[in-house]
């Protein structure tokens, strides 16, 4: 009962039957020969949306939704932490807060590699390989010093530097036993660049954690994810995938290692933000075109399209990474085949950690060869399939918010 309070509370069904991760809906699903689909459900969101006319656009604005939304957020925890990537995303949660004078406490940044791991990454050519080298060092850091100095000089900046070594050290340290205990746990398993939301130990980014947590109540932000306007033959629709929120929220484990709280929170996505979501979705269908609605895989201009619509940002960007979808750009794969990459005939669709992993450390590619092999023993199938089944993603029932005459 306590879990299906929870607003993030979610469960796989196969067959009528509930599940509570990916891997066991899919032992179920492979156990039936595939004769049932997997489905993905988000109860409480699902209620939100029920009690509203998604077919009627909001009155209200979306900077006066973005405003209630930080001011619930300010009322309900004592000490609030801003995951910023200085994204479109992330920064409209920034910009938010700052001006509309609601104080947040803490302004987190995970710099992914440090100088010289990134020097490593260039001489392999990962500049581009890589989504996310430079995001810190040149958008987030800066944009961060400049709004707390001009205006919240008591909101504390934390650089966490290089979370691959922080993430790759947790999974290196992993024992046999420790992995298949993992399993019982919701995310995407195998992926090193997320946050280890499933070890609950949030504290690897900041040791102080801890103590806040032991006497304040404290809200880790994230900007995921924003509403994607799709649509089929009956009308236009968003819905929600599960590894967007899996990956950060585990609602069957809500302790820290420390038996503490882990309370996180999507800004954008939350039953309470119905009204915001709809809103978004009716003021991208009104503002970009019918041929640019839908990205196969997300590109930085089509995210960039749908920022500028539902965002007003202000302070502009000074650097944007590339998404996964750049890579299959034509010029770009020339480019890297020309100077004769030494992972050049790595799938451009995994551009991930794995390709990462692979090339620069050897000992953790090994660790995640063990998981495979145990995913591949739990769900009978071979270990080149695990990749593709484990990154599946499942989404909930289609909102509709215009239809077809």
């Amino acid at each position: 009962m306590i879990q299906k309070m929870n607003p993030y509370y979610n469960y796989y069904s196969v067959d009528n039957q509930q599940y509570t991760t990916r891997l066991y809906a899919l032992i179920a699903s492979r156990s039936r020969d595939d004769q049932y689909e997997i489905n993905w459900h988000l109860p409480n969101f699902e209620k939100a949306f029920d009690s509203l006319n998604l077919l009627v656009e909001p009155p209200e604005s979306l900077d006066c939704l973005y405003k209630q939304r930080a001011e619930a957020l300010r009322n309900q925890y004592d000490y609030l932490i801003l995951h910023y990537s200085g994204g479109n995303d992330s920064h409209n949660i920034l910009e938010t807060f700052m001006f509309n004078n609601i104080h947040i406490d803490e302004i987190l940044i995970l710099d992914h590699f440090d100088r010289s791991f990134r020097q490593r990454l260039e001489e392999k050519n990962f500049e581009f390989l890589h989504l996310n080298a430079y995001d810190a060092e040149l958008s987030a850091i800066p944009s961060a010093k400049h709004f707390i100095e001009k205006y919240s000089p008591t909101t504390k900046l934390t650089v966490v530097d290089n979370c691959f070594k922080i993430h790759a050290n947790y999974w290196n340290n992993l024992s046999h036993a420790d992995i298949i205990n993992n399993l019982k746990s919701s995310g995407t398993l195998g992926m090193i660049g997320k946050t280890p939301i499933r070890t609950k130990d949030l504290n690897l980014y900041n040791s102080s954690y801890k103590n806040i947590k032991e006497n304040k109540k404290v809200a880790h932000i994230w900007g995921r994810d924003k509403t994607n306007v799709k649509f089929d033959d009956s009308g236009y629709y968003f819905r929600f995938d599960d590894g967007a929120l899996t990956d950060f929220i585990d609602i069957y484990n809500e302790l820290t290692k420390d038996n503490l709280p882990q309370q996180v929170e999507f800004f954008y996505n939350h039953p309470s933000c119905a009204k915001m979501i709809s809103k978004q979705a009716h003021t991208i269908l009104r503002n970009v075109p019918f041929h640019k609605l839908v990205s196969k895989l997300p590109t930085r201009a089509h995210e960039d399209l749908l920022a500028k619509y539902i965002y007003k940002r202000k302070v502009p960007t000074t650097y944007s990474s590339l998404k996964i979808g750049d890579f299959h750009n034509s010029a770009l794969t020339k480019y890297l085949n020309k100077k004769r990459d030494p992972i050049r005939d790595i799938n451009m669709m995994h551009v991930s950690e794995l390709s990462l992993i692979k090339n620069l450390d050897v000992n953790l590619y090994k660790k995640f060869e063990l998981q495979t092999k145990i995913i591949s023993k739990v769900l009978r199938c071979p270990s080149n399939d695990v990749e593709s089944l484990m990154a599946q993603n499942y989404s909930t029932k289609k909102f509709y918010i215009k239809f077809f005459d």
